[in-house]
């Protein structure tokens, strides 16, 4: 299964306006695919963080639920997906998820796509 979130975000009030009202024929919208991993034992390490995101919230936005047994004395949550092909996993670490705070693995700073810069945050 996958889910693909169509970034229209991006797009300005005047364009969705002229979408709305009929007065766009073509319109480019980047499309990500979120997909769990298939391999579920890739081996990640932490190259970044997101924060003020609760379990639920990050559910909403991948489109799926932890799907990684991981060491249940130090990670709750864990997530291990691909976006648009490119590996990238989401945990907690040693009850972080009660502050809402999140390691990620993304080497293909994929997951920047799709959180907001006030969540995202690059490297250590």
């Amino acid at each position: 299964m996958s889910k693909s979130i169509e970034a229209l975000y991006s797009l300005t009030y005047e364009e969705r306006e002229a979408i709305m009202n009929g007065h766009a024929s073509v319109v480019n919208i980047d499309t990500i695919v979120i997909k769990p991993a298939a391999n579920t034992n890739m081996m990640t390490y932490r190259t970044g963080g997101l924060q003020n995101l609760t379990a639920p919230e990050i559910i909403n936005i991948l489109g799926m639920k932890p799907n990684i047994k991981d060491d249940e004395d130090k990670v709750v949550n864990s997530w291990q997906f691909t976006i648009n092909g490119n590996p990238c996993a989401i945990w907690d670490y040693r009850g972080s998820h009660l502050n809402q705070m999140w390691s990620v693995y993304d080497p293909s700073n994929g997951l920047c796509e799709i959180f907001s810069k006030e969540h995202f945050q690059k490297g250590w």
